[in-house]
């Protein structure tokens, strides 16, 4: 599973502009509030969506995949914590994906299967409706890096490559004149070549001549894995094309992602760098956030959730 990395920031509806503001205690208060019906009343795609906290800055978001199996949950009854023992029995019910929040800037992580970084958007903006903040919403900016050819190719380990070139670029010309192509590539547009190492093994020899033999024009995409010493991760290097920053968190257990999340963060000299980058374009201001520092603790969302019965009608 890989973290990637989003800046966020709040956008006024009538003034617009980035606004930069920690949302973090915000967001973690309320997955640390047990109240059933206020945590059991978000959905996304008529699945249930939950979030809370697991420890640190770190939560998880879980969506409910089986509703038959989910309606033996009495919502309004039930804890989150009870809730998360009975998705720890039956796998069925919940694919949970897991998110760190920091000041600016949130690192996601999910799997094929479990709610995507749009569902938790999704879920903040609610919020934002719910504690009387709906005049702003919560927007988000990729964190993303893209590195030169020098610097790619540089890298004293490099793995998968992969490149994709329109039909006129030489190194497309060459394959095709390999394969005798001749004139029938008229509905063809363009070429994608993927080199896959020996597991554990380095193919940047192959990967400089393949760069090489590559001309500026038509390039659309080169992507590739690369480290500088064996101990270090692998990293995605966008040479053509720009990715969101991220890293390999590995398979551990709940218990230690957080501390995991935490080192990699730490670890990550590209993300610093970009959110340096990001947080210089923002804007730091004297917009009246005090609505959102009223909720920074868990007793104001539980007294929330019972004004919320009647003023939203909560489902659960």
């Amino acid at each position: 599973m890989r973290i990637s990395y989003y800046g966020y920031y709040l956008s006024h509806k009538l003034h617009y502009g980035k606004h930069l503001f920690d949302l973090s205690k915000f967001i973690l208060s309320f997955a640390e509030c047990q109240d059933p019906t206020l945590k059991g009343s978000f959905k996304h795609n008529a699945e249930n969506i939950y979030l809370q906290k697991l420890a640190g800055n770190v939560c998880v978001l879980a969506m409910t995949r089986d509703a038959e199996t989910f309606k033996k949950i009495d919502t309004s009854s039930m804890s989150i914590g009870e809730f998360k023992q009975f998705l720890g029995r039956d796998e069925k019910v919940g694919f949970a994906s897991y998110l760190i929040i920091k000041n600016n800037f949130f690192g996601f992580a999910s799997s094929s299967l479990s709610p995507k970084f749009d569902t938790f958007c999704e879920m903040i903006n609610t919020l934002l409706t719910y504690t009387n903040n709906g005049s702003w919403s919560f927007c988000i900016h990729p964190l993303i890096h893209q590195a030169t050819r020098d610097e790619a190719i540089k890298m004293n380990f490099i793995g998968k490559t992969t490149i994709e070139v329109k039909k006129e670029n030489s190194l497309a010309q060459n394959i095709l004149n390999v394969i005798s192509a001749g004139t029938d590539i008229d509905d063809l547009d363009s070429l994608e070549i993927t080199l896959k190492p020996i597991k554990g093994r380095s193919i940047k020899p192959v990967v400089q001549k393949l760069v090489s033999a590559t001309s500026d024009q038509g390039v659309e995409k080169l992507v590739m894995k690369a480290k500088n010493d064996a101990k270090s991760a692998m990293l995605d290097l966008y040479v053509v094309g720009r990715g969101v920053i991220s890293d390999d968190l590995g398979s551990y257990e709940e218990s230690v992602i957080s501390d995991i999340m935490e080192t990699k963060i730490r670890e990550n000299a590209k993300l610093k760098e970009q959110l340096e980058a990001f947080i210089e374009d923002g804007q730091i201001d004297k917009a009246d956030f005090s609505r959102f520092l009223h909720f920074n603790n868990v007793s104001s969302w539980s007294d929330l959730a019972c004004e919320l019965q009647t003023t939203y009608s909560l489902q659960h």
